[in-house]
């Protein structure tokens, strides 16, 4: 990774913590930060949330001169963590918490789910990784362009195979964005 894009990145997130917490400016001690910084994580240590908070966590750490730590709270696909965010971080600009947006939603929307927060309860304050999809197939495919591989699908409705990386997941909502706007129906198989 770029070293001037990390650099970046821990200034725009010191520099949104500190907006972040100027909802407190009466009780943010002057010298902020005097102490370590801590984002917490939804998922499990080695996946690549954890990874990338860490690489991000060395970087702050220059900017801000203080420890950044990561916190790995992981279980249901992040909504332990989201869960113990929302209850028990104070608003002080120590805690932080990274949230993948997509697993976010669908912990929200999906009523089986009963979440105890909301979207509401999470103000983002920087935005850590751009994360774009993207469709491919096998180079001996038949499919050598987008039109190729939606007019099959069209033609066999049901039959054309995709994956996603589950139910509910990004990928997966995108899956359903292309069959509902190209009117085309998929054999989604969740790996």
């Amino acid at each position: 990774m770029n070293g001037k894009y990390l650099a970046c990145s821990a200034l725009v997130v010191a520099v949104a913590v500190g907006l972040a917490t100027q909802a407190v400016a009466a009780e943010k001690p002057k010298d902020f930060p005097n102490r370590p910084i801590t984002i917490m994580v939804g998922f499990g240590a080695g996946g690549s949330s954890d990874v990338g908070v860490r690489i991000l966590a060395e970087a702050l750490k220059k900017v801000v001169g203080q420890p950044v730590l990561t916190e790995n709270k992981p279980g249901a696909g992040g909504q332990v963590m989201w869960t113990d965010f929302k209850n028990n971080a104070k608003p002080d600009g120590y805690t932080l918490a990274l949230i993948n947006v997509p697993q976010l939603q669908t912990t929200v929307f999906d009523p089986t789910r009963k979440p105890a927060f909301t979207m509401k309860d999470f103000q983002p304050v920087a935005n850590h990784v751009q994360d774009p999809g993207a469709i491919f197939v096998r180079t001996e495919s038949p499919y050598k362009t987008l039109e190729d591989f939606l007019k099959d699908a069209k033609a066999r409705p049901k039959q054309v195979k995709v994956s996603t990386t589950g139910i509910g997941s990004d990928d997966h909502l995108s899956v359903l964005d292309v069959e509902r706007k190209a009117g085309v129906q998929f054999n989604t198989v969740q790996l």
